[in-house]
């Protein structure tokens, strides 16, 4: 009965390795999932840093543009119904409104 054993016992460590094989393939493939799903939130995370440094970018400009069409950055403030100092904050990030005029005109397919 020795040889049955054996046999039995063999049986046994090839089913156990093929539990390890496939427990080791899911955990492969979940690591695999979490690394994309990191990958694809960064990226997500990026576009949204973008959009809203754009938005941002454009109230700065809108807000300087109406400054200077008002002569006066107290008028725009008080247009736009922020403070002087706000405004001022702000339109310190703004691009010139040349750069902005070339930006619209390329996105639209025309030239400056």
């Amino acid at each position: 009965m020795g040889g049955n054993e054996r046999l039995a016992a063999l049986k046994r460590a090839r089913e156990r390795q093929r539990r390890i094989e496939a427990a080791t393939a899911r955990a492969i493939r979940a690591q695999t999932t979490v690394q994309r799903a990191v990958k694809t939130r960064e990226a997500s995370a990026r576009k949204h840093d973008e959009k809203v440094n754009a938005a941002e970018q454009a109230v700065a400009s809108a807000a300087a543009d109406l400054a200077r069409t008002c002569g006066s950055s107290d008028a725009a403030a008080e247009i736009l119904g922020w403070s002087t100092r706000e405004l001022r904050r702000i339109t310190r990030t703004a691009v010139t409104p040349n750069a902005i005029r070339g930006a619209d005109s390329r996105a639209n397919g025309s030239t400056p």
